[in-house]
Parts: structure tokens; sequence; C-alpha cells
């Protein structure tokens, strides 16, 4: 039997820890920057509803349910959420009668389709021998597929295969779908929008659904590059060194300086991070610890 997607190490609270909400140090300095709240799942919907209207929307390794909630939020009544009955009904954000128990690492009979198939930072929680099968219960949902998942070293509780962009559209390709990468850059700097969403998202469509989509004027990408936001290098760098070392909140702030101001107001800053003279690597670590 497969590794379910949400069957994760358990956080102090009990809970999987996949499923906490709160926001990292990274998340809060971003937010905290440009003074904006958590909008992801409400404005990465609202960005395909304006393409090709929702009427109905299935999840998979859907948690609590943000992604239903923000999909009822903006009309959307017809929901359903797939995931192993981990969390109690309680505790969802969408009505009981709509969660549906399923292990996603084995197939997977919908039995409809939707106007809107999401899977999102989910598929990294399944072994390597359950991805094609993952994707193919994601894809049998729907002709449209909003899909993230997590990079190598991007880091989470539960992460048994993180992996790149281009493994993850062969996959989809395989049953019939084209790649539209035409949110990342979009939303690149929103910071209201989690950074791994900014970093991994994207839409995979195949037949009338590509067709409306190319009918929007959205060309389909041949081959999505795998990218890394400067939010989760930041990360991955802050979580090699000792706590006493890491600054991410201060690198965070110091990137979106660099894209907001001219650098002249940049550099003028007395607080201004400045790098290169600092290491970041086991000599650092090394000179840190007062060892030669």
């Amino acid at each position: 039997r497969s590794k379910p997607a949400a069957q994760t190490p358990a956080a102090p609270d009990g809970k999987s820890s996949h499923w906490i909400d709160g926001p990292s140090e990274m998340a809060k300095a971003a937010m905290q920057y440009f003074g904006t709240p958590d909008r992801s799942q409400e404005m990465l919907l609202a960005a395909v509803n304006d393409i090709l209207p929702l009427t109905s929307v299935a999840d998979f390794g859907t948690g609590r349910g943000s992604w239903l909630k923000a999909a009822m939020e903006i009309g959307v009544q017809d929901v359903r959420g797939y995931d192993i009955p981990e969390i109690p009904l309680e505790e969802r954000q969408f009505p009981p009668e709509c969660f549906f128990a399923a292990d996603l690492g084995q197939p997977v009979d919908v039995g409809r389709q939707f106007s809107l198939s999401i899977s999102t930072e989910v598929a990294e929680h399944l072994p390597k021998e359950h991805a094609a099968t993952f994707v193919a219960n994601v894809a049998s949902a729907s002709d449209i597929v909003l899909f993230s998942a997590a990079i190598p070293y991007q880091g989470g509780a539960g992460h048994c295969n993180e992996n790149w962009v281009e493994y993850w559209a062969k996959l989809f390709a395989a049953q019939g779908f084209a790649c539209f990468d035409i949110l990342r850059m979009r939303f690149w700097n929103e910071a209201a929008i989690r950074s791994y969403y900014r970093q991994n998202v994207m839409i995979f469509a195949k037949e009338n659904a590509a067709k409306t989509l190319r009918d929007h004027g959205h060309a389909a990408t041949p081959n999505p590059p795998s990218l890394v936001h400067p939010e989760q290098y930041l990360k991955s760098i802050g979580r090699a060194l000792p706590p006493e070392m890491a600054r991410v909140g201060a690198d965070v702030r110091h990137y979106y300086d660099c894209v907001t101001k001219a650098p002249e107001v940049v550099d003028a800053d007395p607080d201004r991070r400045v790098y290169g003279q600092e290491g970041v690597g086991i000599g650092a670590i090394r000179k840190h610890l007062g060892k030669p």
C-alpha cells in the first residue's frame, strides 16, 4: 500500500505538520514588507477564473481545505476534497459531505469531471513509485489542472519525492496535458502569495481547456523550466546555518528593497545587508563555532 499524500510526521499539536498554516519567518517578512495578508488561494483561483469561469473544483490532498474554501468564496459551490481522513471533519473549511477519503497513491475514480482539478505542494509527499499514479488521479478529474510541487531541497515535513518541474511536466504530458506556465512570472514578486506557489505553480491543460487558454492569448510552454524563487533560496541558505547566523527576515527585506527601490536608495540604508564577505558554507560554521 502506498504512503498517502497527507501522511506526514505529526506536529507537536498532534496534527500533521504538512497542514500547519502559520507563516514562516520568511513569509512573515515578505508580507510585513508590503503590509499584506496571505491571499495565495484567492489570487491564484481568481486568475484561473478570469480565463475559464469555474463551476466545480476538485482538490487532491485537500488537508483542511483552504483551496476549496477560497473556491466557495468566489462563488463555486460544487467542490470536493480528496485525501486520507487524517484531519477531523470539523476542522475542515468546507462542508463535510464534500470530503472523500482516498489513498492518492492508488488509482482513484472520481466518477465525474470538474471545471478545475487542484493539487498544490502535495505530490512530494508520495514515494516516487506512486508519482505517475498520483498525477493520473489529478489529471482524470478535469481537462485543466492547477499544480505545484516542492523542488529539491525546498524542505518540509514528510517530503519524500521533491522533484523538478521538468519531471512533473513529463508525467502530465503522458496524460495528454500541455503546460501553460502563465502564473509564475505574473505573480513572481506578489508577496501576498506564498513564495513556494510563485516558484512552482503552473497550469496543465488538454483539449478544449487548452484551446480556451490559447484563445485567450496564452501559448503552451513546451519545456517549462524549474525556477528557484529568491525567498526559497534565502530560506535554504538560512536553514544551513546555525540559528545565530541565519538572518532570513533581513535577507528577504533586502531582496524586496532591490525589487522596489533604486540602487542609491538601497545603498543609503544604514541597515543595508552586504553580501560576499560573509561565508555561508562549512567554513563559516566552523568559524562561528571557533574551530580552525
